[in-house]
């Protein structure tokens, strides 16, 4: 049985989207056992392509974008996002622009963004960063998802 054909759990599924793998795979599983990282995009043409499918609770179809990609567990057939999560190294401008695109197929997922002037100094990600910002994202999750859907800021 593949990932996507998976019995469904009772974690809510949601999607990740960050610059850098071993961040996202660090974050996804600190996110467990209430929350699970189906699928993780580090490209905004990742988004583009994959997103519209998981918000219908579709699988997207392999993209070579993707095939390297070992960070959520691939179970999102018939699971729509319930929450998308973007890592600080998409800009406020950048998710907006893909908010307004996508926010019709499921108008109550809720999308948590990087403030801009929280950004740290630096290209790179701080050590330890799931240690420091996953709870900020249980916390929104907590009090975001099955309700109304748009963006919060962290």
């Amino acid at each position: 049985m593949s990932p996507s054909e998976s019995t469904p759990t009772s974690a809510v599924p949601i999607a990740l989207v960050g610059r850098h793998d071993e961040v996202g795979s660090s974050v996804a599983e600190a996110l467990r056992p209430e929350y699970e990282v189906t699928h993780f995009m580090s490209t905004e043409t990742a988004v583009i392509t994959d997103l519209p499918y998981l918000l219908r609770g579709e699988s997207p179809p392999s993209r070579p974008h993707n095939e390297n990609n070992t960070v959520g567990s691939g179970a999102t057939a018939n699971r729509p996002v319930q929450a998308v999560i973007f890592g600080r190294g998409f800009t406020q401008e950048q998710t907006s622009v893909l908010y307004d695109e996508f926010v019709h197929i499921s108008p109550k997922c809720l999308w948590v963004v990087g403030d801009a002037k929280n950004r740290g100094e630096g290209d790179g990600p701080p050590p330890n960063l799931a240690e420091i910002i996953v709870p900020v994202f249980k916390g929104l999750l907590k009090d975001g998802v099955g309700k109304d859907g748009g963006m919060v800021y962290y």
